[in-house]
C-alpha cells in the first residue's frame, strides 16, 4: 500500500511539474516581444500583441474539433465545421449566436457555392457532401480519395477539385452529376487548393513535398509543380491581383505567389506557426492567426508589413494553444475565429 501511494505521489509530481514547464513556456511566449525573420534570416521586430473586446459564441461543446469557417453574405452567417460532432454551426453575422446546425458525419472543409447556394462539405470517411443552405438537406454526395481535404470550383465548368490528404490526389467532381470525373495524381500531402484569378490553373499544396502543383483547368492535367523553399499551409487566391497567398509554417511567413509567372514573389515575415488567414478586400488588409499562441497578426497589403498583432491568450482561450480558423464580413470591424483544441468560437474586434 505503501508502494501504491509512493508511486501515486510520484506520477502526480510529474504531471505537476509538465504543467508548470508548458504555463512557464506558454508565459514566456505570451511575454515575450513577437520576432520573425525575413528571407534572409535576419531578425525582424513585430509589433507588440494587444489587447481586444471578444464576444463568445454560446452552445458549442467545449471538445469540438472546428475545422473550417466559410461566410456565405446572401444569408449573413457563417458555416463553422465540427469534425467531433459531425455537426456544421450556423452562426448569425448580427445575433454572434448559434442560430441553426446541419449534421454532417466527420465534417472537415468547407466549401460555398455563392451562386448556387450550395455549400460542399469534405467528409472524413472520404466523401464530399452537397448540401442546400436553403433547406439545411444534403441533396447528394460523392465518394473520392482517401481523406478530402480543401476544394475550390471551377464556376466556368463546374467542376469542384478536391485536395485528399492520404490518396496523393486532386479529384476533379462534376458537380452536376456529383461524380468524379478524373483523379489527378500530385505531390505527397496534399492539403488545400485554390484557383488563381485568370482561372486558368489549379494550384495544389504539396505539404509533405514542399511543393506548390499546378494544374489545367483546361485539359484536368497535372502540369508541373514549383519547389517551396519552407512548410505550404494553405493557399489562397486573391480577387483583385494575379497573386496567390500561401501560408508558410516552417518559416513563419506569408509567401506571395505570382500566378503569371508561377514563382514566388515575396515572403512577408508573420506570427509563429500560421494556421489560417481571412483577406479584407475593402480595408486591404489581411488577418492571420497563429495556432501556437493564439495571436492575430493584421497585415497591411498594400505596404506588405504587419500593423498589428492582437492577442487572445488572457482574454479568451486562456493559455490553450489552436487558434487555427478565421473569417470575416468584408470591411467588417470584427473577424470570427476558432480554436480547434477547445472547441471555442469568438468574435474579434480587429479596429
Amino acid at each position: 500500500m505503501t508502494n501504491f501511494i509512493t508511486f501515486i505521489k510520484q506520477k502526480i509530481f510529474v504531471v505537476t511539474g509538465v504543467t508548470v514547464f508548458f504555463i512557464v513556456i506558454v508565459f514566456l511566449i505570451v511575454q515575450s516581444p513577437a520576432v520573425s525573420k525575413n528571407e534572409t534570416g535576419e531578425d525582424v521586430a513585430l509589433p507588440t500583441p494587444a489587447q481586444r473586446a471578444v464576444v463568445t459564441v454560446e452552445g458549442v461543446d467545449a471538445i469540438d474539433d472546428l475545422t473550417d469557417i466559410v461566410y456565405n453574405p446572401q444569408k449573413e452567417v457563417f458555416y463553422v465545421s465540427s469534425f467531433d460532432e459531425g455537426i456544421v454551426y450556423i452562426v448569425g453575422v448580427k445575433s454572434k449566436r448559434i442560430d441553426a446546425q446541419v449534421n454532417v458525419d466527420f465534417t472537415h472543409k468547407l466549401f460555398l457555392d455563392e451562386q448556387a447556394q450550395v455549400l460542399y462539405v469534405s467528409a472524413g470517411d472520404n466523401r464530399v457532401v452537397k448540401v442546400n443552405v436553403d433547406t439545411f438537406t444534403e441533396e447528394a454526395r460523392v465518394y473520392v480519395n482517401r481523406k478530402p481535404s480543401g476544394m475550390v470550383l471551377d464556376k466556368s465548368s463546374g467542376y469542384l477539385y478536391v485536395t485528399t490528404e492520404f490518396g496523393n490526389t486532386v479529384d476533379v467532381v462534376d458537380t452536376s452529376t456529383m461524380s468524379v470525373v478524373t483523379s489527378i495524381s500530385v505531390g505527397k500531402g496534399p492539403t488545400d487548393v485554390a484557383i488563381g484569378r485568370s482561372g486558368q490553373f489549379v494550384f495544389v499544396i504539396e505539404r509533405e513535398d514542399a511543393s506548390i502543383g499546378v494544374i489545367s483547368t483546361q485539359t484536368q492535367r497535372y502540369i508541373k509543380n514549383v519547389t517551396f523553399t519552407g512548410r505550404p499551409h494553405r493557399i489562397y487566391s486573391t480577387a483583385e491581383n494575379d497573386v496567390l497567398l500561401i501560408l508558410d509554417q516552417y518559416t513563419n511567413s506569408l509567401v506571395v505567389f505570382d500566378e503569371s509567372t508561377q514563382s514566388i514573389a515575396k515572403s512577408i515575415p508573420i506570427i509563429p506557426f500560421p494556421s489560417d488567414l481571412v483577406i479584407d478586400s475593402v480595408n486591404k488588409n489581411v488577418y492571420v492567426t497563429s495556432f501556437s499562441d493564439n495571436t492575430v497578426a493584421v497585415i497591411d497589403f498594400e505596404s506588405e508589413q504587419v500593423e498589428e498583432i492582437i492577442s487572445l491568450s488572457s482574454t479568451a482561450f486562456s493559455f490553450t494553444a489552436g487558434l487555427n480558423n478565421i473569417h470575416m464580413v468584408p470591411g467588417s470591424s470584427e473577424v470570427l475565429v476558432s480554436n480547434t483544441n477547445t472547441g471555442e468560437l469568438h468574435f474579434v474586434s480587429v479596429r
